[in-house]
């Protein structure tokens, strides 16, 4: 069973990396923290130009919402109850730390499609801070389904 595929399409610039980047320092105060231990949720009610660009590559039929995830330390194991997929894109992973699935490891080289209803882990006993941008896309369709509309170039704009 497939838990992930890369989509490089919406990678962003080195520059728009740095605006996302800033964009999180600048309202880290309004973190949420998730009942699995050590994950962080910044929730954006009103999306900046650097945000909106990345929703604008995903096709608003499939766009549910989009927000930072941010972590230190170790994610607990766990299969995600609220969403099913997600688009991951890394922003700050300085040592590549990947999340593990019993299917084997996704690492974050570029943007990647994950299927969040797998059993997924982190380990990251030096506590190195990770950041990503996650677009979560809606229930409507499948993990399969969402490859299935990448590869048709129906799931984001290149």
């Amino acid at each position: 069973m497939s838990v992930h595929m890369y989509i490089p399409a919406i990678n962003p610039t080195i520059d728009e990396q740095a605006t996302l980047i800033n964009y999180y320092y600048a309202n880290e105060a309004s973190l949420h923290a998730n009942t699995v231990a050590g994950l962080n949720f910044l929730l954006i009610d009103q999306l900046p130009s650097c945000l909106i660009d990345i929703v604008n590559k995903v096709n608003p039929e499939y766009f549910e919402r989009i927000y930072y995830y941010s972590n230190r330390g170790n994610v607990a194991r766990h299969a995600d109850k609220r969403r099913g997929t997600v688009i991951t894109i890394p922003l700050i992973n300085k040592s590549n730390i990947p999340t593990s699935f019993d299917s084997g490891n996704v690492y974050y080289h570029e943007s990647v499609l994950v299927n969040t209803t797998v059993e997924h882990w982190a380990d990251n006993p030096d506590e190195e801070f990770r950041l990503f941008i996650q677009v979560e896309l809606n229930e409507d369709h499948t993990f399969d389904e969402y490859i299935q509309l990448h590869i048709k170039n129906d799931l984001v704009n290149k």
